[in-house]
C-alpha cells in the first residue's frame, strides 16, 4: 500500500524532558489508533518521523496532535526508514491520445484506458457543448470547446493520482486553436508542459501561429500530443503539406522531435498527421510512443500512446532470472582465469563430440563464474540512462543521490554546501560523458568500412534499435492473439513448419529418387575414407584464431549464453582446447548439441502496412558464438572450393566475394537502356520465392554439394549441420517451448547463404532470356520489337522455372511475382503470363534490390523514396542531438552515414535521371546540413556544403560512378555486368538516351583529362584464389611502434630481437634485408635490397626505380620481388639452404605470409608468390621476418638507401604504370573537387562566405571554440543569421533596423553598433595585443581562409569573439544552448 510519510519537529529546542514524554505519548497514541511504526531519528532537535498508511488523511492525524496540544509543525518529506537501494526505479507517466470523434461515441477507448493503465487521456473532437459536457467517472477534465458549435473542442483528461500535479497554463493558448496547455509537476519537482492543439486541414495560417507560440513559449520539457493535420516524410507520410514544412522548420528552430513509431494514424489512409512531439532534451525520457493500430477504438483515427519517464517510485525487486553482465568484468583476470584452467586441460582418448564438449563448458562456466557478476535481468532494463550514462557518471549520480538525502535530512548550511558541490561534480562529469561519448562514436563511424557497417555502429552506440515488439495478431476472423506463447506457436507454424509448402504439386517423383540418393551418399560418407581434398585437411589452429579475430563485439549469444568478447580476450590455453575440440567435430562429422540450439526472435518486414500479422516479421536464429566461429572456418574453406571451381551460377551477385547489388541492377537497367536505344521493349518479369530459406529442402541440398564435388568430412559436417535443429521463439521477453526445425537453414548462420546460393544455383540454369540474381531475389528480360513473340518466349521460361521449383519443393509466390514492360515507344499493352495457372499481376513500378523503377526508366518514383527514406534519417539526425553533447563533426559524419549513404545508395544506376529529379534531393541535404551546423535552414545549399566540407551531391554521385566503372572494368573472370561493359565499348552510334555506363564512362573520361588516371588501365581484380587463412602476426609487431614514433628504448629492444633472429639462422642460410621509398603520397616510388649471400660472398646490392606516380607499398612489394627474382636463377641459391628476408612493412609480410587481404598491386603480390613456390619446390623455402624500421639495424639502412636511389631516378620515368583501387580512387576524389572549386567561384549563392572561404575542401569543421559560437559565429559569415537586416529579407513586413536605428546587418552589429561600444572595445583591445593591429574588420573576425594573414593567431581570435557575442547578449535564445 502506499505510504505518506510526515514528520513532526519540535520548534523550539529547549523543550523540557516532560514534552518529550509528551511527545513519546502522542506517538504511541497515533501507533494505536493508525496501527503505523514510528521512531525518533534526531533526539538533538526533538525531530520525530512517523509513517502512516495512506487511507489516513492530513486532517485526522493534524486533528489528533492539535487534541494532545503538541506544538509542533508538519513537514512532507520522503520516509528515511525505506531501504533507499529499492527507491531507483521510474514510474512512468503514460499519455494516450486520439482524436475521438465525439468523446462519447468513442466505444472501446475504456478498455484501452484499462489496458494500459493510462494516466492522461489527450482528446481532439470531444464534440463538447454547454449541455453535454466531456466527463470521464472522477477524472480532472480540462477542455476548450469548439465556440458556437457543436463539433470539434480539445481536452485533458487527468486521472487522480499521488505522482503529479496540474495546473492550467491558459496564457499559452490561442484564441483561434482549439487547444489546452497544462504545467505537470511530479514529486521530484519536475516540470513538464503539454499541450493538445488541433489544427484544421487547409489552415496553414493557423499552423504558423502554433509555431509562433512554442518559439515565444520558450518551454522546456514540451509535449505536443494532437492532431496537425501535418504530413512530411520525416514522420513517415508520402508526401508533405505546407503544414508539415512549417511544422518542420518550427522543430529546427525550437530543438524539437517527434517520436512517432511512423505506422499510420488513420484509419485506411497513408496519414501520420496525430503526432507525438517532444523537446529534444527529454527524449531519453520517453520509453515507448505507439500507435495502437491493433486496439479497435470507434474512430478515424488511431490512438498513440506515450510512455514518460516522471518521478521515481519503490522498486519492486523480484526476478525470475539472472544474467551475466560484462560490464564488470576484469579483462586480465579473464584471461589469466582462462589461461589457469584451461592449461590443464584433459584430453581422454576416444571421447565423443558430445561428452568432450560438455566438459569443455563446464569449465567455460567456470570461467565465467569466476569473473563475471551477475545482475537481475529486471534491475538492468528498470533504469534507462542516457547513452553516455557510464560507470564513473554512475559513481558520482550515487555521491549526489547521498548528499541529496543528507540535506533533506538534516538541512544544515554543511550539508548544502556538500550538495552544491556534489552537483557541481556532477554536472562537470556527465559533460565529459557526453563528448567522451561523441568522440568514441565519431571514431567507431570512422573506422567502419562500409556504409552498413557505419549504420550499425551508429544503432549500438546510441541504442536506438529497430522496434521489434512482436504485437498482437489479427487472424482473418478478427480474434486477438494477445498471449506471448500462443503467438510464439503461431510463428513457429508460420516459420518452421512449412505449413506454407504446397507439398501436393510438388514432384513426388523426383523427391523419392533424391531421398533415395541421399540415403546412398549417407551410406557412402559413413563408409568411405577421407576425401583427400584440401577442404576436407584438419583445422589449423591459424584458421581458429583469424575466425575468432573476425567476431564482432555485442554479437548477440545463442541459448548458451557464450558472449564474442569472452574469446576474443581469452587466454591461447583456450584456443588450443577449442582447436581440439573443432577437430574433433570435425573428424567425427558431428556438432556438440548446444552449436544446433537457436533462440529465434523477429524482426519488421519494412513497409508492411500492418505488424499485427506473423508474416509481416522475419525470423533471426541466434546460434551459438562457437558455433559460428566453426561455421566460419567451414564456409571459408567450402567458398574457396566453390569459387575456384566457377560452381555457382554467373549472374548470382549475392553473398559472394566482390560482388554487388550494383551489378544486378546494373545489368538489368543497362540492358533497359540498351533496348531503348534499339527502339525495342523490354519485358521483365521479377521472380518471388515464397519464405525462400525457409523452405530448402536439406536433403536435396546435400545431394547437390555431393554432385558438385563436396565430399568426406565437409559434407558429413554439413549434414549434421542440418539435422535434428531446435529452436525457440523469443518474442517481447518471453521464451516459447523448443520444437525441432525439419526444413529450411537457420536465417542469421554463417553458411546459411552460401548453402542457399548452391541450393538456387541451377533455377535459371535452362532459360534463353537473361537474368541476374542477388540471393534469392531473381529477376528475368527480353528485348524485342515484337511483343507477342517476347511474352511466347518469357512465358516458355516461366514454365521451366515453375517445373525447378516442383522439384526441388519451393513455392513460387504468385502474389508477388510480377512483370514490367519498359519502352518510350507509346502505349502498352498488358500480357497474359502465367503461373499454375494463374495470370500475373502487372507492376508499372516494380522495386528491385531497393531500387524502384518504372516504364520509361526516369526514375522519377525511386528519388521520391529515396526522398522518403532520408527524412526519416533526418528525424534519426534530430533525435541524436537530444541524445548528449555531439560535437557538430561527429553529427555530419553521423549525417554521412545514416543520410548520404541513403542519397547514394545505387546512384551509378539511377543518375541517368533528369535534373530537376534529382534536385530534390538537394533539399534533404540543405535540411540535414542545417541540422548539424546548427543554423537556419533557409541558408543556401552551396554555403552549407563548403561550411561543412561535404561534396555536393551529384558530384558525389559521379565520384561513387568512376569508382564502380573501375571496379567492372578490373574483374578477371566473366560476370554479366563485365560482358555488357565491354560490349558497349564496340558500339560507335552514339546512344538517344544516356545510359548509366554511358555515362560513368563519360564522367572516366572526365577524370582522365583531369589527373591522366585511365580507368581502363586498371589492374585485374583479384578473384577468389582458393581457402583463405587470416593468420595472426607474432607479438612483438605490436610492441614496438611505428618508424615516425618509435621511442630510444623501442629501437635497442626491437635491435636484440633482430640480432637474436640473426644469431639462430642455420649456417647455410641466405639473409636479405628489403625497404620501399616513395617521394610523396603518391608520388615517385623505388625499392631497395641487399642480399648477404651464405657462402661468405660480397653482399649484393640492387636498387630499381619502380613508377613515377604509386606509392610505398608498391615499393615495399617491389624490392621483396627484387630478392625472389635474384633466387629464382639457378646459380644464384648454390650453397643456399634456405633464405631470411627481413623487411620492415609489416603490411607486405601480411599479404604474402598471413593472408591479408590487399586491394591494389594484386598483380605483382601473385607473382611473388608464384615466384615464392618456385623456390620452395626446389628445396629453398623463403622466410619471412618484420625489422623495425630506423632502428639502426645495418642491412635494414642501406636497404633504405637504396630505395631512396631507386625513388629519385623514378622521377625521370615516362612509361605509364598500372593503376591501382586507390588510384583510381585518389583521381576521382581529385576531379570531383576541381569541378567543386569552379562551381563554388561561379555561384551567385554564397557570396557573403565566399569572402571568407574562397577554397573548398573536405575538412569537417572543428567547434572552436565551443560548439555555441561556431553556429553564431558561422552564420554571421553566411550572413543567413539572426539579425533584424536578413530577417526582413525572409520576412518583408519586419522591421531591418536595430534598436540604435540602424540596419542590423552583420557589420552594424560587430563593428558600429553603439549598444554593445564596452564589450567591442574590450575585444578590439584583445585581438590588438594578439595582432599588433589596432584596425579591426570583418576579414580580422571572421576570416578563416587559408590565406588569412590572422591564420595563427585565428583561435585566440575566436575567443574573445566568442565573448563579444555573450556579452552582448544579442544571440541570448542561443545562449541557452551553450548548456544542452
Amino acid at each position: 500500500m502506499g505510504k505518506k510519510i510526515h514528520s513532526w519537529k519540535e520548534e523550539e529546542s529547549t523543550k523540557s524532558p516532560g514534552v518529550l514524554i509528551v511527545i513519546a505519548l502522542v506517538i504511541v497514541l497515533i501507533s494505536v489508533l493508525f496501527k503505523i511504526d514510528a521512531s525518533i531519528v534526531d533526539k538533538k532537535n526533538v525531530q520525530i518521523i512517523i509513517t502512516v498508511p495512506a487511507k489516513h488523511s492530513v486532517q485526522i492525524v493534524k486533528e489528533t496532535i492539535k487534541l494532545h496540544r503538541l506544538n509542533a509543525q508538519c513537514i512532507y518529506r520522503l520516509s528515511t526508514r525505506q531501504n533507499f537501494a529499492q527507491l531507483y526505479k521510474y514510474y512512468n507517466m503514460k499519455l494516450l491520445f486520439i482524436n475521438a470523434q465525439s468523446f462519447r461515441t468513442a466505444f472501446g477507448i475504456h478498455d484501452v484506458i484499462e489496458k494500459y493503465n493510462i494516466d492522461i487521456l489527450c482528446l481532439n473532437e470531444t464534440f463538447e457543448t454547454a449541455s453535454t459536457p466531456v466527463t470521464y467517472k472522477d477524472w480532472k477534465v480540462y477542455s476548450t470547446p469548439r465556440k458556437g458549435q457543436a463539433r470539434g473542442g480539445s481536452a485533458i483528461l487527468i486521472k487522480p493520482n499521488l505522482n503529479f500535479v496540474c495546473k492550467r497554463k491558459s496564457e499559452y493558448e490561442l484564441d483561434t486553436i482549439e487547444m489546452v496547455c497544462l504545467e505537470i509537476q511530479d514529486r521530484s519537482n519536475k516540470i513538464f508542459n503539454l499541450w493538445v492543439p488541433y489544427v484544421p486541414p487547409e489552415k496553414a495560417v493557423l499552423m504558423k501561429s502554433l509555431c509562433d507560440a512554442v518559439k515565444l513559449s520558450k518551454l522546456k520539457n514540451l509535449i505536443l500530443l494532437g492532431d496537425f493535420n501535418a504530413k512530411s516524410l520525416e514522420w513517415n507520410n508520402v508526401k508533405d503539406n505546407s503544414h508539415g514544412l512549417i511544422l518542420e522548420e518550427c522543430m529546427t528552430e525550437n530543438y524539437l522531435i517527434c517520436v512517432n513509431d511512423g505506422q499510420y494514424t488513420r484509419r485506411n489512409s497513408q496519414s501520420v498527421i496525430d503526432l507525438a512531439i517532444i523537446s529534444e532534451n527529454i527524449y531519453n525520457e520517453v520509453k515507448d510512443c505507439i500507435t495502437l493500430t491493433h486496439e479497435s477504438v470507434k474512430s478515424d483515427h488511431i490512438a498513440v500512446y506515450l510512455d514518460v519517464k516522471s518521478e521515481e517510485k519503490i522498486e519492486d525487486n523480484q526476478t525470475t532470472e539472472e544474467i551475466w553482465n560484462l560490464k564488470k568484468i576484469d579483462w586480465n583476470k579473464w584471461k589469466n582465469t582462462t589461461k589457469q584452467i584451461f592449461s590443464s586441460f584433459e584430453y581422454v582418448n576416444r571421447e565423443k563430440t558430445d561428452d568432450l564438449y560438455r566438459r569443455f563448458e563446464i569449465e567455460f562456466e567456470k570461467c565465467m563464474e569466476d569473473t563475471i557478476p551477475k545482475i537481475a535481468k529486471r534491475k538492468l532494463i528498470s533504469h534507462r540512462h542516457p547513452v553516455w550514462w557510464n560507470e564513473e557518471v554512475k559513481d558520482f549520480k550515487r555521491k549526489l543521490n547521498q548528499a541529496q538525502r543528507r540535506f533533506k535530512s538534516r538541512s544544515t548550511p554543511e550539508n548544502f554546501q556538500i550538495l552544491k558541490n556534489a552537483e557541481s561534480e556532477f554536472q562537470e562529469i556527465t559533460e565529459k560523458a557526453q563528448e567522451e561519448w561523441g568522440e568514441h562514436l565519431g571514431e567507431k563511424l570512422t573506422n567502419a568500412r562500409t556504409a552498413k557497417d557505419r549504420w550499425n555502429a551508429f544503432k549500438k552506440m546510441t541504442k536506438k534499435t529497430t522496434n521489434n515488439i512482436v504485437l498482437p495478431f489479427i487472424d482473418c476472423d478478427g480474434k486477438v492473439l494477445f498471449n506471448e506463447q500462443l503467438k510464439c506457436e503461431e510463428l513457429e507454424k508460420t516459420y518452421f513448419k512449412g505449413n506454407h509448402l504446397k507439398t501436393s504439386s510438388f514432384d513426388q517423383t523426383h523427391y523419392e529418387e533424391i531421398m533415395k540418393k541421399y540415403k546412398n551418399i549417407s551410406e557412402e560418407m559413413f563408409d568411405q575414407e577421407m576425401e583427400e581434398k584440401e577442404y576436407n585437411e584438419p583445422i589449423d589452429p591459424d584458421e581458429l584464431i583469424g575466425a575468432i579475430q573476425r567476431l564482432k563485439n555485442d554479437t548477440a549469444p545463442g541459448p548458451d549464453q557464450i558472449f564474442s568478447e569472452l574469446l576474443m580476450k581469452a587466454d591461447e590455453s583456450l584456443y588450443n582446447v577449442l582447436s581440439y575440440v573443432f577437430n574433433k567435430s570435425w573428424e567425427e562429422g558431428k556438432l556438440p548439441k548446444p552449436w544446433k540450439l537457436a533462440n529465434v526472435k523477429f524482426i519488421r518486414k519494412m513497409g508492411k502496412s500492418t505488424y499485427n500479422n506473423p508474416s509481416s516479421y522475419r525470423p533471426i536464429s541466434l546460434t551459438s558464438i562457437l558455433g559460428k566461429v566453426m561455421e566460419r572456418v567451414v564456409t571459408s574453406r567450402l567458398e574457396g572450393y566453390i569459387e575456384t571451381n566457377s560452381i555457382l551460377d554467373p549472374e548470382q551477385e549475392g553473398f559472394r566475394h566482390y560482388r554487388s547489388t550494383e551489378n544486378a541492377l546494373l545489368s538489368l537497367t543497362q540492358n533497359i537502356f540498351n533496348a531503348f536505344n534499339n527502339n525495342e521493349f523490354i519485358l521483365a518479369v521479377f521472380i518471388d520465392l515464397e519464405k525462400a530459406y525457409d523452405s530448402v529442402w536439406r536433403e536435396g541440398l546435400l545431394t547437390k554439394l555431393y554432385d558438385n564435388g563436396v565430399k568426406g568430412n565437409i559434407w558429413n559436417w554439413i549434414n549434421n549441420f542440418l539435422k535434428e535443429r531446435q529452436a525457440r521463439c523469443v518474442i517481447n521477453n518471453h521464451k516459447g517451448s523448443w520444437f525441432e526445425t525439419k526444413i529450411g537453414l537457420p536465417q542469421g548462420s554463417v553458411i546459411a547463404p552460401l548453402l542457399f546460393n548452391i541450393f538456387i544455383k541451377d533455377i535459371f540454369a535452362n532459360l534463353s532470356c537473361k537474368k541476374c540474381k542477388f540471393a534469392d531475389d531473381g529477376t528475368v528480360w527480353i528485348n524485342g520489337k515484337n511483343l507477342n513473340d517476347m511474352e511466347k518466349q518469357v512465358q516458355k521460361d516461366l514454365n521451366i522455372i515453375q517445373d525447378w521449383t516442383k522439384k526441388w519443393r519451393i513455392n513460387l509466390s504468385i502474389e508477388k511475382t510480377e512483370y514490367c514492360i519498359f519502352s518510350r515507344n507509346g502505349p502498352i499493352k498488358k500480357m497474359n503470363l502465367q503461373l499454375e495457372g494463374k495470370l500475373l499481376k502487372y507492376n508499372c513500378n516494380p522495386k528491385i534490390l531497393g531500387v524502384t523503377l518504372d516504364e520509361k526508366l526516369s526514375f522519377l518514383k525511386h528519388i521520391e523514396n529515396v526522398e522518403q527514406k532520408a527524412h526519416k534519417a533526418i528525424s534519426l539526425l534530430r533525435m541524436i542531438k537530444g541524445v548528449a553533447k555531439v560535437s557538430t563533426k561527429i553529427l555530419l559524419q553521423i549525417y554521412q552515414s545514416i543520410v548520404l549513404s541513403t542519397l547514394e545508395y545505387a546512384s551509378s544506376v539511377w543518375q541517368t535521371c533528369e535534373t530537376n529529379i534529382t534536385d530534390k534531393l538537394n533539399k534533404i541535404q540543405r535540411k540535414g546540413l542545417a541540422i548539424c551546423l546548427n543554423v537556419t535552414p533557409t541558408s543556401s545549399v552551396e554555403t552549407l556544403e563548403v561550411v561543412s566540407g561535404i561534396l555536393p551531391i551529384h558530384l558525389r554521385r559521379e565520384e561513387i560512378a568512376t569508382r564502380t566503372l573501375a571496379k567492372i572494368n578490373s574483374y578477371d573472370i566473366s560476370i554479366p555486368i563485365k560482358q555488357i561493359l565491354d560490349d558497349w565499348k564496340t558500339i560507335d552510334i552514339p546512344e538517344k538516351y544516356v545510359s548509366p555506363v554511358g555515362k560513368m564512362i563519360l564522367q572516366a573520361e572526365d577524370m582522365k583529362v583531369c589527373t591522366g588516371v585511365d580507368v581502363n588501365g586498371i589492374e585485374a581484380e583479384f578473384e577468389f584464389n582458393g581457402i583463405r587463412r587470416y593468420k595472426s602476426p607474432p607479438d612483438y609487431w605490436k610492441n614496438l611502434g611505428n618508424s615516425k614514433s618509435r621511442s630510444t628504448d623501442q629501437k635497442n629492444v626491437g635491435k636484440l630481437i633482430i640480432m637474436e633472429k640473426l644469431s639462430h639462422l642455420p649456417a647455410n642460410s641466405c639473409i636479405a634485408f628489403t625497404d620501399g621509398s616513395c617521394l610523396g603520397s603518391p608520388g615517385p616510388v623505388g625499392a631497395g635490397a641487399v642480399i648477404f649471400p651464405s657462402n661468405n660472398q660480397p653482399q649484393i646490392e640492387i636498387s630499381k626505380a619502380v613508377s613515377k606516380k604509386g606509392s610505398i607499398l608498391l615499393g615495399e612489394l617491389i624490392a621483396i620481388k627484387l630478392v625472389v627474382d635474384h633466387f629464382l636463377i639457378s646459380e644464384n641459391r648454390q650453397n643456399t639452404d634456405s633464405i631470411t628476408l627481413f623487411s620492415d612493412s609489416q603490411t607486405s609480410i601480411g599479404i604474402l605470409t598471413l593472408n591479408w587481404k590487399s586491394e591494389n598491386y594484386i598483380k605483382v603480390i601473385r607473382e611473388i608468390k608464384k615466384n615464392m613456390k618456385v623456390l620452395k619446390m626446389n628445396g629453398i623455402p623463403l622466410n619471412f621476418e618484420w625489422t623495425p624500421g630506423h632502428a639502426d639495424i645495418q642491412g635494414n639502412d642501406i636497404a633504405d638507401s637504396l630505395a631512396k636511389k631507386g625513388a629519385k631516378e623514378a622521377e625521370k620515368i615516362e612509361e605509364p604504370s598500372e593503376v591501382t583501387r586507390q588510384d583510381i580512387k585518389r583521381a576521382a576524389r581529385e576531379s570531383v573537387l576541381r569541378k567543386w572549386q569552379n562551381q563554388w567561384e561561379s555561384s551567385q549563392r554564397g557570396r557573403n562566405y565566399y569572402n571568407y572561404h574562397q577554397n573548398v575542401c573536405q575538412k569537417i569543421p572543428k567547434d572552436l571554440p565551443s560548439k555555441w559560437s561556431f553556429s553564431i559565429t558561422t552564420s554571421l559569415r553566411t550572413g543567413y543569421c539572426d539579425l533584424n537586416d536578413y530577417k526582413s529579407k525572409i520576412i518583408p513586413s519586419s522591421d531591418k533596423n536595430c534598436s540604435c536605428g540602424e540596419p542590423e546587418t552583420v557589420e552594424h552589429y560587430l563593428l558600429h553598433c553603439s549598444n554593445y561600444e564596452e564589450a567591442r572595445e574590450r575585444m578590439r583591445t584583445s585581438i590588438y595585443f594578439i595582432t599588433g593591429n589596432i584596425h579591426m574588420d570583418l576579414d580580422t573576425l571572421l576570416g578563416i581562409d587559408e590565406e588569412d594573414i590572422n591564420r595563427d593567431n585565428r583561435n585566440e581570435i575566436l575567443c574573445h569573439l566568442e565573448n563579444y557575442l555573450t556579452e552582448s547578449g544579442r544571440f541570448k535564445n542561443t545562449i541557452q544552448q551553450k548548456t544542452l
